[in-house]
């Protein structure tokens, strides 16, 4: 009987653990995910400026500026 729970204990520790490597995959990919997001908002902010279209990002969102800003 003690055999069969510290089984059971075991079976049940692997599955966490392999549970816990999913979710920091998927919080690698979350994170990777929001670097290359604002990656490319940077580079579109930055083609728009070059066109001279009044914008920029201020704490992390893109806003509207006056001209000459």
């Amino acid at each position: 009987m003690i055999q069969k729970a510290l089984n059971d204990l075991d079976g049940a520790q692997a599955r966490l653990n392999s549970d816990q490597d999913k979710i920091n995959q998927d919080f690698k990919n979350i994170k990777d995910d929001n670097k290359t997001r604002d990656a490319n908002v940077q580079a579109i902010v930055n083609i728009l400026t070059k066109y001279d279209v009044p914008i920029q990002i201020v704490n992390g969102k893109v806003v509207e500026t006056e001209e000459g800003e």
